[in-house]
């Protein structure tokens, strides 16, 4: 087929990630004619509010473009400068804690996104983060997988007013969580 048979660049585009409304918000993106790396991003951020148990804003984000030739990005988080082996065995001793400070690094998606937007992007940070705002404020109803992860921690965070404010009448699929 010739390009003028096709009513959008990507008719056959497909977006993938662990949550529909994530996945929806990135093909939306590729039907008003952004691009891949635009509908990456906007998938990214809408999974860092429709499924923050396993897909948050502070995790690490790896890229390989394609435009006019192969392009890399590490987006790895980063050890705080004053984080050396010394300060961790000091605080923890052998066994490095699951939470808490010391074993996070500094977050690297959020610098990933502007970077790989400036260079490769075609929409702006504001509007790839419309649908992640939306559900934010607006609420969406919670997967089985996002219940049973809430579920997995609410007696740690119990004590935390917090978490409560936003995870604490999340009982089972289908409540609505707002952010």
């Amino acid at each position: 087929m010739t390009a003028s048979t096709h009513a959008s660049p990507f008719e056959h585009g497909v977006v993938c990630s662990p949550h529909a409304l994530a996945s929806a918000s990135g093909l939306a993106v590729l039907r008003d004619g952004g691009n891949a790396l635009d509908a990456a991003v906007a998938t990214n951020l809408t999974l860092g509010v429709v499924a923050p148990y396993s897909c948050g804003f502070g995790g690490d984000l790896f890229a390989i473009v394609w435009r006019d030739g192969v392009a890399a990005y590490n987006g790895s988080g980063r050890t705080p400068a004053a984080m050396t082996a010394e300060v961790v065995r000091a605080a923890a001793g052998d066994a490095m804690p699951e939470r808490g400070p010391l074993p996070v690094t500094v977050p690297g998606a959020v610098e990933a996104w502007f970077s790989l937007l400036d260079r490769f992007g075609t929409r702006s940070f504001g509007q790839l983060a419309n649908d992640a705002l939306r559900y934010a404020r607006d609420g969406f109803p919670i997967t089985e997988l996002g219940a049973e992860s809430i579920a997995e921690v609410r007696e740690e965070f119990a004590g935390s007013a917090a978490w409560h404010a936003v995870y604490g009448e999340i009982h089972q699929p289908g409540d609505v969580l707002r952010q």
